[in-house]
């Protein structure tokens, strides 16, 4: 696979702030691509893409709360060309010029009763229509030994999200929780077909009506008096389900992540020593969808140092990582290789020493 992609980006933004507590903002931002094959190998065809789109956004402060609401128009344009094979007249894929518009809007709020706790409440619609791979493709994936093909008639992918959230930060102690609902209209997904084509499995880019619907919880303990330690545990979780009550591929497992940070005091050459200990407690995901399998649980084990040396004109930073001391054996639900059984990555230890050499010009 040899591919090269061309781009033009362009962020325009008018900022006017009306009055003291309310500012207004249009932007427009454009994106032109050209995608060009020059291996041998080929998964997707040559093309054009452009996308433009325009927004306003209006941000209201009445005293304790916050009103932010917006809207926006945009198109996609991707015009694909005769690819040998890719999409020559023998081939399931045909070159297409399709061009998708979009409009979306959104509105949030925010009450601030003090300066420690936060509550947010948003709703919101979203597109995406489908890109270059998902509409066209068709050939063997070689990071992921997966034969892919696409589908040139894939609808806009609509949604509309709902999301809450609380966050308190106290003088010693922290926490937040927050939840959303995304329900999706033509939601697109790549899912297996259960055929082989030339001995590897064969995916194609489908579409359904689907939901998205998680949360996270966040709590962390920095006392005051005991600034040299600090405590902080976070619990995710996140399931997606297809109109017909089938799960979504591709779902991350519920986690658990714990971390205990200790700062020890600097002196006239060396900054606080900080150093890192964390687990992440990762959850059986026993609900695969159709063509996947369940993965098993298993916990992490990291550490991590670093520090900051002070020597004249130059400051040399250190850091060590370890990530998965105990060389766990593990398979992550969202790995591309675990079909062919292929653990992910075992122990590795990192060392960082970043040192400027400040060099001057007479």
């Amino acid at each position: 696979l040899k591919m090269l992609l061309s781009t033009f980006l362009y962020n325009l933004q008018w900022i006017k702030p009306l009055n003291a507590t309310t500012e207004l903002i249009f932007g427009n931002q454009s994106i032109a691509e050209n995608n060009t094959n020059y291996g041998s190998r080929k998964i997707i065809p040559d093309a054009d893409m452009l996308e433009s789109g325009a927004s306003v956004f209006l941000k209201k402060i009445f005293r304790k709360i916050i009103l932010e609401t917006g809207a926006g128009l945009a198109v996609r344009n991707i015009h694909t060309f005769i690819t040998p094979g890719v999409n020559t007249p023998a081939r399931e894929i045909q070159p297409f010029n399709k061009t998708k518009p979009s409009l979306n809007g959104a509105v949030g709020f925010s009450f601030n009763p003090d300066e420690h706790l936060n509550m947010k409440l948003n709703f919101s619609s979203g597109f995406r229509s489908g890109n270059l791979a998902e509409l066209s493709s068709n050939g063997l994936h070689e990071g992921t030994l997966r034969w892919e093909v696409g589908d040139p008639n894939l609808k806009i992918e609509q949604n509309i999200n709902s999301e809450t959230a609380l966050n308190y930060n106290g003088d010693d102690v922290s926490f937040s929780v927050a939840a959303f609902y995304n329900h999706f209209t033509n939601y697109i997904f790549l899912m297996g077909t259960g055929v082989q084509y030339l001995g590897f499995d064969v995916f194609r880019f489908r579409q359904s009506n689907a939901d998205l619907y998680g949360g996270e919880i966040s709590f962390g303990i920095h006392p005051s008096q005991a600034k040299w330690v600090t405590y902080r545990t976070d619990f995710s979780t996140v399931t997606g389900k297809l109109s017909s009550g089938n799960y979504l591929p591709f779902i991350p497992a519920n986690k658990l992540h714990n971390e205990v940070v200790f700062s020890f005091e600097k002196n006239k050459n060396i900054s606080p020593l900080s150093i890192t200990v964390s687990a992440d407690n990762i959850f059986a995901q026993k609900h695969p969808a159709q063509f996947e399998t369940s993965t098993a649980a298993y916990t992490l084990i990291n550490a991590g140092a670093s520090l900051l040396l002070h020597k004249t004109e130059r400051d040399i930073t250190i850091s060590v990582a370890a990530n998965n001391i105990l060389d766990k054996n593990y398979y992550d639900h969202l790995s591309r290789f675990k079909a062919y059984s292929i653990h992910n990555i075992g122990r590795n230890i990192s060392i960082n020493i970043n040192y400027p050499f400040n060099l001057k010009t007479k």
